[in-house]
């Protein structure tokens, strides 16, 4: 997302899906994925940051071989 209008319209698709949950939202990511080239690290949601203090959590997994010994996030709302 390079332009100002795209940010904002990816901006407001975040709330969207975030304000559509009724009782309870659970955001996953990937600590680290697979494409063309090899393994790369995930980050987490610009967006994250701009939502107001406790109103998420951030909940780490524990690593093991089923997730090739990587923590994955999760955020519950």
């Amino acid at each position: 997302m390079n332009s100002n209008a795209q940010l904002e319209e990816e901006r407001r698709l975040f709330y969207v899906a975030l304000t559509r949950a009724q009782r309870r939202l659970i955001l996953t990511a990937p600590a680290i994925s697979a494409n063309y080239y090899g393994p790369s690290h995930s980050g987490r949601s610009r967006f994250l940051e701009e939502l107001p203090d406790g109103l998420y959590e951030q909940v780490t997994h524990e690593p093991n071989h089923a997730n090739w010994g990587f923590s994955r996030p999760s955020f519950e709302f």
